[in-house]
């Protein structure tokens, strides 16, 4: 189930979130990369200046909080807001 989309602010790509998964598709290509696997929710809230992270709302500590992620697959989230 997709609960939020999220596109990037020069148009190439979107994220998507929802339960157990967050991902990211290149416009052009159609590729999809999964950044989160884990059973939490993710909502993709915005791209971060650059294009090359997002940020998004998580519930994987069991209270809602706000990080970044790379756009890249297998990358660590930072955490910005608890």
């Amino acid at each position: 189930q997709i609960i939020d989309v999220a596109v990037s602010r020069n148009g190439r790509r979107l994220s998507y979130g929802g339960q157990n998964a967050l991902w990211v598709v290149d416009e052009a290509t159609g590729a999809r990369t999964r950044l989160l696997t884990d059973a939490a929710w993710a909502y993709p809230g915005a791209w971060l200046p650059g294009d090359e992270q997002v940020a998004t709302a998580s519930n994987r500590t069991g209270d809602w909080e706000v990080y970044s992620i790379s756009a890249q697959a297998n990358a660590p989230m930072k955490l910005l807001l608890k």
